[in-house]
């Protein structure tokens, strides 16, 4: 996995910081490429109101079970990925990007 988190992201996840940007930012990702979630969210790295209704549009669209949580290795962060398609390893302390359908680069 291009992009693996190392705890649960949403209700009642672990959420590190780290871990919920790249949510973020592939929920962003999944956005301008799909239209779901139907809006951008802030990548803040945290876990807020925007961040758990986008995440379950997300579920509700994509996936089998609508918990609001992002497991490792989970069916949902499976999706996240196969939908964001190829983009840069964010786990690098630089995940806080505006998703763009074109090749993405990090300065």
């Amino acid at each position: 996995m291009q992009n693996p988190i190392t705890a649960s992201v949403g209700e009642r996840g672990v959420n590190h910081a780290q871990d919920v940007g790249i949510v973020q930012y592939l929920l962003n990702r999944a956005n301008a490429k799909r239209g779901v979630p139907k809006a951008q969210i802030d990548v803040d790295r945290i876990v807020g109101p925007q961040t758990l209704n986008a995440l379950k549009e997300f579920q509700t669209k994509f996936c089998k079970t609508v918990d609001g949580i992002v497991n490792p290795n989970s069916e949902t962060l499976t999706m996240l990925h196969q939908i964001a398609g190829n983009v840069p390893r964010a786990n690098d302390g630089v995940a806080f990007l505006k998703p763009e359908i074109g090749p993405t680069r990090i300065a």
